[in-house]
């Protein structure tokens, strides 16, 4: 189980559900200044909260719980918030390989720990925003442990015009197309949250916790984060190391500024400006797989009933029900094939209306034995 309690991520497996309640409220009461000691007089009496302490939101009603936690809660998605900030560790992995990769990557993280112990996460906007001194300082360390055109795509982003420190320590040859062919081929395979080379990207950010000192865990779970680096993802031992890896870095608060909301918006800017558009498209054949004779067969049925309800069982209301519903699927199938309407909106709402038929139909008939006449009420 994963808290975060005073901007510390604890990793607990004997807490209580009341516990956890209390800790998550202790915070967002420390960190809001707001009074919660009603909240936590006495938690084991609480009574189930009624209707009228729901808040209405956009056709929801929030629970007192969820309005509280809701800042505690808020989740930046992977692929539009994390990933970009991510981005450089992503290209130095994919760079170097797996292996080789975490090793640059981890003496990387070392210096930038060394060099700005206030970054609380490894994120590239925090540091494109350091002062110009520090950014000389890290990026001469960065080019000693790295090639430069493994940082290089990301100029065709964060321009010299607007970061002239970061474009002038790794410009390169590559042309721009090549810069942003690089950074799409990244952003492609980082875009699942769950796959391998995702994780190892959100592996290096708990690494860099770790090295921050804001990782708390037991014994034998640090153990086995460690064991991360060094073991292959065709390990059977991985199928545990992951989900734990990912589930302990979504909940890195990832509070969004509006520094980083920017930066964020530059980098998908930057990237739908210089990627060329992709043509998708579908051919759709007309298929109508015989549908006269399959209409002229339903028609031959229909029929057959039909004179069977006014030759022999004019009152059985039954079978005038199920006939007449018949009856007019039958005729919204022929509109269909009459005037060809297989591809348009007409036709679909068709098909919604069949669907909708054969619901009340199934509805009547499980339903028959609970009523005395269900038809006739039909």
């Amino acid at each position: 189980m994963l808290v975060v309690f005073k901007g510390i991520l604890c990793v607990q497996f004997t807490y209580t559900a009341y516990s956890l309640y209390q800790l998550a409220l202790i915070k967002y009461s420390e960190r809001f200044e707001i009074d919660i000691a009603w909240y936590l007089e006495d938690m084991s009496i609480m009574q189930h909260s009624k209707l009228s302490d729901h808040t209405y939101v956009k056709g929801k009603f929030i629970t007192p719980f969820n309005k509280i936690m809701k800042e505690l809660s808020k989740e930046e998605s992977w692929f539009h918030g994390r990933l970009p900030e991510y981005i450089w560790l992503a290209l130095i992995l994919k760079y170097y390989g797996r292996d080789e990769g975490l090793i640059k990557c981890s003496q990387l993280l070392r210096k930038v720990r060394a060099h700005t112990s206030a970054l609380f996460l490894p994120r590239f906007s925090d540091v494109l925003t350091l002062p110009e001194n520090d950014q000389t300082t890290l990026f001469n360390s960065f080019v000693d442990t790295i090639d430069i055109e493994t940082l290089a795509p990301l100029t065709v982003v964060f321009t010299y015009s607007k970061y002239p420190c970061f474009s002038s320590f790794f410009t390169s040859q590559l042309s721009p197309e090549e810069r942003i062919a690089v950074i799409n081929e990244i952003v492609d395979e980082a875009s699942d949250h769950q796959s391998e080379f995702s994780t190892d990207i959100r592996f290096l950010v708990l690494y860099y916790q770790l090295l921050a000192g804001r990782l708390h865990m037991p014994q034998e779970t640090l153990e086995m984060l460690l064991e991360y680096p060094k073991t292959p993802h065709s390990d059977e031992k991985m199928r545990m190391i992951r989900p734990t890896v990912r589930a302990m870095e979504i909940i890195m608060p990832l509070e969004m500024d509006a520094s980083k909301e920017e930066y964020s918006d530059i980098f998908w800017e930057g990237i739908s400006k210089l990627s060329s558009c992709e043509l998708f498209s579908l051919n759709i054949s007309p298929e109508h797989n015989d549908t006269e004779k399959y209409t002229a067969v339903i028609k031959r049925i229909l029929q057959y009933y039909t004179d069977i309800l006014v030759a022999a069982r004019p009152l059985d209301n039954k079978l005038l029900v199920i006939l007449g519903i018949a009856t007019y699927s039958y005729k919204r199938i022929l509109e269909v094939v009459e005037h060809d309407l297989y591809q348009t909106i007409a036709g679909r709402s068709i098909v919604r209306i069949l669907v909708e038929n054969y619901i009340v139909l199934k509805y009547l008939i499980k339903n028959e034995s609970e009523h005395d006449d269900i038809w006739t009420e039909y």
